[in-house]
């Protein structure tokens, strides 16, 4: 999903659905080379801060921007990686600091292309590593107020082993 799209989902799940407990970003990879860094992390901080007006009892979670091998409209993947990873920061830091929570995903990495399935999308193994991680994180979020899942960012023995193809 783009940034642009979430404030008019939302608005129409809330006509379906009552407000969530908790709600997850995981979106902004699409807008990664399509706006410039500074300008997207302003509009994600705007939309959050939309939502937390439309939605003040939930609790937001920043699920990390995924690493690609390739982006769209690619020139300098480096500088594209970077966008992300400085993204993930703002974005998580200002969640966090309004009360939310920041997952993120040690095991994914551009590192293990066998993770991705055109250098874009999850391969199986990898959208299965992504699922088990985003459950866990909202498991130790709910249940133990986490603010930061995995607290350590280390990748557990038992992971690395199925991550190494």
């Amino acid at each position: 999903m783009r940034i642009c799209e979430i404030i008019p989902k939302v608005k129409h799940l809330l006509t379906l659905e009552e407000p969530p407990q908790v709600l997850v970003f995981h979106c902004g990879g699409n807008d990664i080379g399509q706006k410039v860094s500074c300008v997207l992390g302003h509009d994600i901080l705007k939309v959050i801060d939309c939502l937390r007006v439309l939605l003040p009892k939930s609790k937001f979670v920043w699920s990390q921007i995924l690493p690609r091998l390739k982006y769209r409209n690619e020139i300098v993947h480096r500088s594209l990686n970077r966008t992300r990873v400085r993204l993930n920061s703002l974005v998580a830091t200002y969640i966090i600091k309004h009360g939310g929570a920041y997952i993120r995903y040690p095991e994914i990495s551009e590192d293990n292309p066998d993770l991705f399935l055109d250098g874009v999308h999850l391969s199986d193994i990898g959208n299965n590593l992504f699922l088990y991680r985003l459950q866990q994180g909202l498991f130790d979020i709910i249940k133990f107020s986490h603010t930061i899942c995995p607290q350590n960012g280390v990748v557990g023995p038992w992971l690395r082993e199925s991550v190494s193809l």
